[in-house]
């Protein structure tokens, strides 16, 4: 009697898989060779002796048992295996993932000028800003019954100020963009506006008035200098009670004063021995260093200290924030253009960010710099 058609299929069907078995029995005995080699001592491996060496955790029991279970572990991670740490190895398989939203963000300088109170004069439109400031007052006298008094002027003067241009720039490949849609560019931008307020700082305590800088407070006239060079640590405390003296005695306002150092100095000043008061000064708070955690501010003198690496170690600035101003002439602006013909024929995007400003002191002698702190 024949076969079916059916039954013949299912006889082809149970020879490929006793094939597919041994198949994968000798490839099992290809990865672990010392079982697949003693198949004498394989078939003598007995599990009642492993189990009675166990409970009596005695390992002689069953040694030619424990033997054999080390070679074939041992061989077992021997042998070759796919995994993700090797790219070869099927780790090209799985693809990276960039977090493009958890960017870790990069450690800048702490901006200071707001916390400090710095006066501000936002969205000027014409240029130059000018200011009268009386310069000087009028004289009394005393005189007697029936004398004439003598005749004096006030003096007027007039303060100027310019607008000062700060840029920063970027190019962007037009791929990049592409590939990565508003991801890049709005990299760039964020990047550039914090390279800008710190550029813009900066200027405000140290701009030399040259190559489009402002002047800064460090080098407007007339402000009230003290030096530290060659200074121990006794005179290190007299100096730095004569920056808040020198501010008085020229009649501007010490009840807000602020302290902006650098790290390093502030570093120094921790590190100076306090000097022993006496009398009704005993006990008096010197230096304080502050809470971190209960967010108490530090202090020298009375007056809170800020700290930042946007200006340079060595200067300490003392000045009434009141007193001095910031200015802009509009807010800073981040453009984005593709437009012109070496653009266009790279394909490529320029951002760029500009703003122009300018620092100006009402009275100059409202601020105090310490010169040659860290080297002192």
């Amino acid at each position: 009697m024949g076969i079916s058609k059916t039954e013949a299929l299912a006889k082809a069907m149970q020879a490929a898989r006793e094939a597919g078995r041994a198949e994968a029995r000798a490839e099992l005995n290809r990865a672990r060779p010392v079982a697949a080699a003693n198949t004498k001592a394989a078939s003598a491996f007995s599990l009642a002796r492993v189990i009675a060496s166990l409970a009596s955790k005695d390992k002689s029991l069953a040694k030619d048992e424990w033997e054999m279970s080390r070679d074939v572990c041992r061989d077992f991670y021997n042998a070759k295996s796919l995994t993700l740490a090797n790219d070869t190895a099927a780790g090209f398989l799985v693809p990276p993932d960039v977090m493009r939203d958890a960017l870790v963000p990069l450690l800048r300088s702490p901006l200071v000028l707001d916390t400090a109170g710095v006066s501000r004069m936002s969205g000027l439109t014409y240029a130059p800003v000018q200011m009268p400031r009386q310069s000087a007052a009028a004289t009394g006298y005393w005189v007697g019954e029936a004398a004439a008094v003598t005749e004096s002027d006030q003096a007027v003067e007039m303060l100027s100020m310019n607008p000062h241009k700060a840029g920063a720039a970027t190019r962007i490949s037009n791929t990049l963009i592409r590939k990565t849609p508003a991801a890049a560019e709005e990299f760039v931008r964020r990047d550039l506006a914090e390279v800008m307020r710190r550029l813009v700082e900066a200027a405000f305590f140290e701009g030399s008035g040259v190559s489009g800088q402002p002047l800064g407070l460090k080098n407007i006239s007339g402000i009230n200098t003290v030096s530290f060079s060659s200074s121990t640590d006794v005179t290190k405390w007299a100096k730095l009670q004569q920056m808040v003296k020198e501010i008085e005695i020229d009649n501007a306002n010490i009840s807000n004063l602020v302290w902006v150092m650098h790290p390093t100095d502030y570093q120094i000043l921790a590190a100076i021995q306090l000097p022993q008061a006496a009398g009704p000064l005993q006990g008096y708070p010197i230096l304080s260093t502050g809470n971190v955690v209960d967010k108490q501010p530090r202090s020298l003198y009375g007056y809170p200290i800020l700290t930042t690496t946007n200006i340079t170690a060595g200067t300490l600035f003392l000045f009434d924030p009141a007193d001095v101003v910031f200015a802009d002439w509009g807010p800073m602006e981040l453009r984005a253009t593709s437009e012109g013909a070496t653009l266009a024929l790279a394909d490529m995007t320029l951002v760029t960010a500009f703003q122009e400003v300018d620092v100006e002191a009402y009275h100059a002698v409202s601020v105090c710099t310490g010169t040659s702190f860290a080297a002192s």
